[in-house]
């Protein structure tokens, strides 16, 4: 190509293009022209997003800018563009930072968390120790409030008797607490937490009352067992006494009719209400300290488990039959943990390969959903549909299927994005470049999710035009 068709590309903002040609053509000052009128347009295009608050996307092409100048050897440029990644980025932060404070004033303190985590991360790039610290304090308000909230919560999940969700509640507390590495803050958690431990194994206890009072020797053994497991978190040596001692009378009293409960169960095909009883009697060994009942009921449980395994697997065959794969799925991993109670190694290989099966027939039918999806141009739940095919494809590890619809769904994408640009290819001709913009600005976005740097970097070049519009 000639110099003068180089010229023109110049005139038209084709800028890769005509730096292209002076390069090929060694026509350096032109060369150099160009990678300043490139890196000036660039950073044009940066100061536009920066107006609109779109600092994200601010800082892309405040990086592109400055590396062009540095291409160019303009180190007046470099710096002047330099000062302005520096204070978008700042902005960014503080503008996320933002975002968090409002959250947690709305008592959205987990959403707020994870927002300080980003504003933090986005200062320490431009070293603003003051207000890095500023944010770091906040940061650990939020943590501190969160932990506080999830132990109101699990007090309110005990009162409606969800004891498992209180105790997980408990945990994620803890974990916050930890977060905000302030030891004063760590220990009130724990001690608040042991308070919590402690109305939980009461209320568990209760139930263990009654079910004693109405001679459920069964439920309340597992109930005293429970009680036992949790009283001594909250570290209250009176009250784990208390509760072993009813636990070792119950247990004491009513081993024998409890085994036989379980005997009949299983005898008469209900092997998880044989589990259930096993285990409970298993528990209440061990916390008794009776090593020989623990020992018996042990291998009793182990039988119990291999049952159960084989019924829920049955159960499993049969919906793979009707093709529900998503149901069958969930029986073969119950199956599959069920076995591995049993310590039956050869059940579990059988049932996972059964297991691999139905993800292979589930993904094949998320798939083909998707490809109808994709021809009505409904490429969002398409997209939704391949996304779930993938997920179960990598739990059989066929890799080449795998790769087959990640293509597939980056194609989604792709055409996704088309459509968007063509919106905005519509909007420009009309002159409603802000419409446009919106419109190529989704486009780009799609093409990222495609993977497509090629399309991405097309996209941009129509964003960037409808910007110059506006």
């Amino acid at each position: 190509m000639s110099v003068e068709e180089g010229k023109k590309y110049l005139e038209e903002n084709e800028f890769e293009k005509a730096y292209a040609i002076f390069e090929e053509q060694l026509e350096t000052k032109l060369a150099l022209k160009t990678l300043n009128a490139w890196g000036e347009d660039v950073n044009a295009m940066g100061d536009a997003l920066y107006k609109k608050k779109n600092y994200a996307e601010a800082l892309m092409y405040y990086e592109q800018s400055i590396e062009l100048m540095e291409k160019a050897g303009n180190s007046r440029k470099v710096d002047n563009y330099t000062k302005e990644l520096m204070s978008t980025t700042e902005k960014l932060a503080q503008q996320i930072n933002n975002e968090a404070d409002g959250l947690l004033r709305s008592k959205k303190y987990s959403e707020a968390v994870d927002l300080y985590f980003k504003s933090i991360e986005m200062m320490s790039r431009v070293g603003k120790d003051k207000k890095i610290k500023n944010f770091k304090g906040e940061l650990i308000t939020a943590l501190t409030k969160l932990a506080e909230y999830l132990l109101d919560q699990a007090e309110s999940s005990i009162k409606q008797g969800k004891d498992e969700e209180a105790l997980s509640l408990i945990d994620d507390a803890n974990t916050r607490a930890k977060m905000t590495y302030d030891e004063k803050i760590i220990t009130n958690i724990q001690t608040k937490s042991r308070k919590v431990y402690e109305k939980i194994a009461e209320a568990v206890n209760n139930k263990g009352d009654d079910a004693y009072k109405q001679k459920n020797w069964a439920q309340a053994i597992k109930f005293y067992s429970e009680s036992v497991r949790l009283v001594k978190k909250s570290l209250n040596e009176k009250k784990i006494a208390k509760f072993q001692d009813e636990l070792k009378r119950a247990f004491s009293q009513n081993a024998e009719e409890i085994n036989k409960t379980g005997d009949k169960l299983y005898k008469s095909g209900d092997y998880e209400g044989a589990v259930e009883i096993y285990q409970q009697s298993v528990d209440a060994a061990e916390s008794s300290g009776n090593q020989k009942q623990k020992e018996n009921f042990q291998a009793e449980l182990e039988k119990s488990f291999e049952k159960l395994s084989q019924k829920v697997n049955d159960a499993g065959d049969k919906l793979f039959k009707e093709k529900k794969y998503e149901e069958a799925a969930k029986n073969y991993v119950r199956s599959i943990q069920l076995a591995m109670d049993a310590k039956n190694g050869k059940m579990v290989e059988k049932f996972t390969k059964e297991l691999r099966s139905t993800y292979e027939k589930w993904s094949q039918e998320l798939t083909k959903e998707a490809s109808e999806l994709i021809k009505k141009g409904n490429y969002e739940l398409a997209i939704e549909k391949l996304a779930a095919a993938i997920d179960k494809m990598e739990t059989t590890g066929d890799t080449r299927k795998i790769e087959k619809t990640r293509e597939q769904l980056n194609e989604c994408y792709e055409n996704w994005a088309q459509n968007k640009n063509s919106e905005g290819d519509s909007a420009y001709k009309m002159k409603d470049y802000e419409k446009a913009y919106e419109m190529y600005e989704e486009s780009v976005q799609l093409a990222n999710l495609a993977k497509n740097p090629k399309l991405v970097k097309n996209y941009r070049k129509e964003r960037d035009r409808a910007m110059r519009k506006m």
